[in-house]
Order: C-alpha cells, then structure tokens, then sequence
C-alpha cells in the first residue's frame, strides 16, 4: 500500500551488437562447425564495474568447441573481448582460429 504513493522513474539504454566473422579449424575443419557460442556482457550479472545510471556494455564472445588443441582435452573455452560498437555498425572479426594454441602470439 505504501509503494503506491511513491514516485517512481526509471531511466534505462539499449545497446545492439551485431557481430560477424568466420571460424576455421585447419587440424580438422569439421570441428569448426559444431560449437556454441555465446555473446555476454562483462557485466551482466552482480553489480556493474562500470559507475552511474548508464553502463555502456563490455562485450565478449565466449565460443566453446572442440577443435584438436596441444593439451589433448575434448572441449576448450575461447573468449574474444570485442570493441563495443553498437547498430547500425558492425564488428567482422574476420577469421578466428580455434586450433591456436594458448600460448601461440597472434
């Protein structure tokens, strides 16, 4: 009953990302088509690192697959921090391998 005599206003954004890019597997390039991937933001959960009524979004693709890697597990975790930018633009990623290793230098 209290609730219905208080002032309420809330603000919000909200921010589009559309990404694209082609994945490759070159130790076995089957591999490259049965994966997950996921578009998340850095903050989506708890509160965010980011200060103030608008939190611009921290963006990264999270791809589990199971291209051959050197440490011999089945299903590997690949996460890609991208540059947040928004519709009408677009992020290409280009090509991603999923086979580099770890420890590989781009």
């Amino acid at each position: 009953m209290l609730l219905n005599h208080l002032p309420l206003k809330v603000t919000g954004t909200t921010e589009c990302i559309h990404v694209i890019g082609r994945l490759r597997c070159p130790t076995n390039p089957l591999k490259a088509g049965s994966v997950r991937i996921d578009l998340v933001d850095e903050d989506f959960s708890g509160c965010g690192a980011d200060f103030g009524p608008f939190n611009t979004p921290d963006p990264y693709l999270r791809i589990e697959h199971a291209c051959p890697h050197q440490d011999g597990s089945q299903t590997h975790v690949t996460e890609l921090n991208l540059v947040p930018i928004f519709l009408p633009r677009i992020v290409n990623l280009g090509f991603i391998y999923l086979d580099r290793y770890q420890d590989d230098t781009v």
